[in-house]
């Protein structure tokens, strides 16, 4: 007789795993080949975990306005989206913002100086927008994944700067911390004075050290993000975590908004024209004749 399936215990496992894939890729050699051995495994852990429509890359962020992110180790993107790539190179590889529901960044060990690069790859997307038509009713929104959009009541409109469900979610997914957590948490509001709240990373989460929550204290509970919070907690249990970050991820999935999906033409034209470009006729000839 088999064993009851132990989904909880499996993500535990998940965590585990990477753990020790990330000390087995310290022997790939150079910086960068040790940064693309830790990735690769998150990515596909991730891929795996995450509701149908999504897909799991790396590469850079962009908008229809010209705003570019710095380079994502994680973008994790509807389907529906476009992916401009010259020959597969994560760093030449581009998502447009109206469809990543989220970015992560992928470290060994996560002291200030690489917090804070974390903080300003994070600042980097957050900071791009996503293109709202100011003249449909109730500013129409959809789900990821999905082709339908919707105008809603006007406590309902698409808003990417104060509802956290329209914003990209961000993390950090560490090996363990190289500070104290009590340091780190000093770290993360530092950055969050400098950066602006709205701008942080929603999780830092450790599997050995860990995890940094964004806290509101008023409700006493754990916020989606730093912007919904006034503070910062961090909670000993690495694996909890991991499932946590999991939990939003698939939260973000499937109850995130983004903007009605005809505006990825806006990366297939310039803007501003309509219809096909201005040409010189060099010939022509009638059908009726």
């Amino acid at each position: 007789m088999s064993m009851a399936f132990d989904g909880p215990a499996f993500i535990r496992h998940v965590a585990e795993r990477l753990v020790h894939e990330f000390q087995f890729s310290q022997g790939a050699g150079t910086p960068g080949l040790i940064g693309a051995a830790k990735e690769h495994p998150a990515r596909v852990q991730l891929a795996r975990l995450m509701p149908g429509g999504v897909g799991v890359g790396s590469g850079i962020v962009v908008d229809s306005y010209g705003g570019v992110s710095r380079q994502q180790d994680i973008v994790i993107f509807e389907d529906l989206c476009p992916v401009f790539t010259h020959n597969d190179a994560p760093e030449a590889t581009y998502y447009p913002v109206e469809g990543v529901i989220a970015v992560g960044e992928v470290k060994s060990g996560l002291g200030q100086t690489e917090l804070n690069d974390s903080i300003a790859k994070s600042a980097s997307v957050k900071g791009l927008r996503r293109y709202v038509d100011s003249n449909e009713v109730g500013y129409s929104f959809r789900q990821y994944c999905s082709g339908t959009s919707f105008a809603g009541a006007p406590e309902e409109k698409y808003d990417q700067d104060d509802k956290s469900l329209d914003q990209v979610y961000s993390f950090v997914l560490c090996q363990r911390f190289t500070l104290s957590s009590q340091t780190m948490l000093k770290h993360v509001a530092e950055g969050a004075r400098a950066a602006g709240v709205a701008m942080m990373p929603n999780l830092v989460a450790s599997l050995e050290s860990g995890t940094l929550y964004a806290f509101n204290s008023a409700s006493h509970a754990v916020a989606r993000s730093m912007k919904e919070g006034d503070g910062a907690i961090s909670i000993e249990d690495s694996m909890a975590g991991f499932a946590h970050l999991l939990a939003m991820l698939r939260l973000y999935v499937m109850s995130g908004r983004t903007v009605d999906r005809k505006h990825y033409e806006r990366y297939f034209r310039k803007i501003g024209a309509p219809g096909p470009p201005s040409v010189s006729i060099s010939g022509h000839v009638s059908f009726s004749q």
